[in-house]
């Protein structure tokens, strides 16, 4: 039972190292309900994802911008497929796009097809039946 418990604790303690819990909040989508990381700051939208190996099927990145505008985002050093959804100011999503790694250049765009204050990346392979017109809830 020791053994166990010391297991869980090392496994959270790894978890934490490589995110800080209060920069997480919980997202509602599609039916999913998926923790996801928060980066607001050019230099955390800059970076996303890149070099991240793996990413639990509940997790994700939200992306929160100043202004809803057409965004574009790359793969270049993303080594997981990725579903990007890009979401208006009013959390409705408007556009959805299956994105593919790309470790050299030249690496494929991807761009919005509405104007989005958000945009959500998560595994490719889940939210297989979210829609164009589905909204989101953010919480704590």
């Amino acid at each position: 039972m020791k053994k166990v418990f010391m297991l869980i604790c090392f496994t959270l303690f790894l978890w934490g190292c490589e995110q800080n819990l209060e920069d997480l909040k919980k997202v509602e989508i599609g039916g999913e309900t998926f923790l996801v990381e928060v980066v607001d700051t050019p230099q955390e939208r800059r970076d996303g994802l890149m070099f991240r190996k793996s990413m639990p099927l509940d997790k994700g990145m939200l992306f929160i911008f100043e202004a809803e505008t057409l965004k574009t985002f790359w793969m270049k050093n993303t080594l997981l497929p990725l579903k990007i959804i890009w979401i208006s100011e009013e959390g409705i999503v408007v556009d959805i796009q299956n994105a593919e790694p790309c470790r050299a250049n030249p690496c494929k765009t991807y761009r919005g097809k509405s104007n989005a204050k958000m945009v959500l990346e998560v595994n490719q392979s889940v939210l297989e039946t979210l829609e164009i017109g589905d909204m989101i809830k953010i919480g704590k």
